[in-house]
């Protein structure tokens, strides 16, 4: 009995090695993930794409980027007021409030609303330029519109109908919580490339 209990120490030491060994591999490897505190700010936590790139979309006063984040180790969607529109506006003029106004409002209703069919929102800051912005899940795949529009046949097309019902149930909830879209089309709504539905785009939300 001694030497079995002495044989089964000896694997579970043993494997325990090799699951710190990879581990450790792992850690190695995820170079832009640190650690947070107190001390660590915007530029430290999001690796910001090169000028020119990483684009994945605009509105009518925000565009919405791929960032990393060095904190959790993934990318995300970082949406922020358009350089030009800023550039355009006194920031101590009455004009830049109600834009200023309408996307914190944009960020702060989007992320109040929990539900599957509407994309999380992460965290909602300002950067040290003071342009506002905020993060969110990263959704990959086709519009909804671009679904339609590429169905070549009525099977096809009903085959949207989850899709539709996402979209009903995401509007259904909002309305539960006393907020409008106001802006429902099949271009804000984004099919994931494993079958999720996401109603996008709250700016005009009431």
């Amino acid at each position: 009995p001694r030497t079995s209990d002495a044989g089964r120490n000896a694997a579970a030491s043993q494997s325990t090695d090799l699951v710190r060994a990879h581990l450790q591999g792992i850690e190695a490897q995820r170079t832009e993930i640190w650690e947070p505190t107190s001390d660590t700010g915007y530029e430290r936590r999001y690796r910001r794409p090169a000028p020119g790139t990483g684009e994945l979309g605009r509105g009518g006063i925000g565009r919405v980027l791929l960032v990393f984040d060095r904190s959790i180790g993934r990318h995300v969607a970082m949406k922020e007021l358009l350089p030009e529109l800023e550039e355009a506006t006194n920031p101590d003029a009455s004009s830049a409030l109600p834009l200023t106004s309408r996307f914190l409002r944009e960020a702060r209703i989007t992320g109040q609303l929990e539900h599957p069919n509407i994309v999380p929102v992460y965290e909602l800051g300002q950067n040290p330029e003071g342009r506002f912005y905020y993060t969110m899940r990263v959704v990959r795949g086709r519009t909804l519109s671009a679904a339609i529009s590429q169905a070549k046949d009525l099977g096809q097309r009903l085959a949207l109908i989850n899709h539709f019902s996402g979209l009903c149930q995401a509007i259904a909830y909002a309305h539960s919580q006393g907020v409008v879209h106001r802006d429902i089309k099949p271009d804000n709504v984004m099919i994931g490339e494993f079958g999720e539905t996401f109603v996008l785009d709250w700016g005009l939300v009431k």
